[in-house]
């Protein structure tokens, strides 16, 4: 498998059941953890190829080569946990996710559909879970429209 981006309920520690957890399979088909919390977290490549999607653990799966399947995964995906996944990869690879993939998302402005650069957006949004666990962003902007967010 290459260029794939898993996502799956990871997690499982105490005060909370499970957690978004990511691995990816690089252009070289090479398996590297991008975040692995808990005893449900995957960090070895045999357990990962085992995976299908929807299982128990939710799992999805995003072809980063196809700008639709990247576009979907970043706008479905919890905004905080995709600057997150950005931040991770260019700390641990020293290269950012730029240079490998295009993360494109859509500006979740009103009325302003743009598509742009992940790295070039701006989480807004922000919210507790309700719980009192998190606070996380839920939306990504443009420049424009975190202006007028603000």
């Amino acid at each position: 498998m290459k260029d794939t981006l898993v996502c799956y309920k990871g997690g499982g520690y105490d005060g909370c059941h499970w957690e978004w957890n990511y691995f990816l399979w690089n252009e070289d088909g090479e398996f590297e953890v991008l975040y692995a919390t808990g005893y449900k977290g995957i960090v070895d490549e045999e357990t990962a190829r085992n995976l299908e999607p929807g299982d128990r653990f939710s799992v999805h799966f995003t072809d980063l080569i196809d700008a639709d399947e990247v576009v979907e995964f970043v706008d479905s995906t919890n905004a905080s946990h995709v600057k997150m996944l950005t931040d991770i990869y260019s700390r641990k690879f020293r290269a950012t996710l730029r240079e490998r993939y295009t993360f494109i998302g859509t500006c979740q402005g009103e009325d302003c559909d743009l598509l742009l650069d992940v790295n070039d957006m701006h989480e807004g949004g922000w919210a507790g879970d309700g719980h009192g666990v998190t606070y996380s962003a839920h939306y990504l902007y443009c420049d424009q429209c975190s202006e007028e967010e603000s």
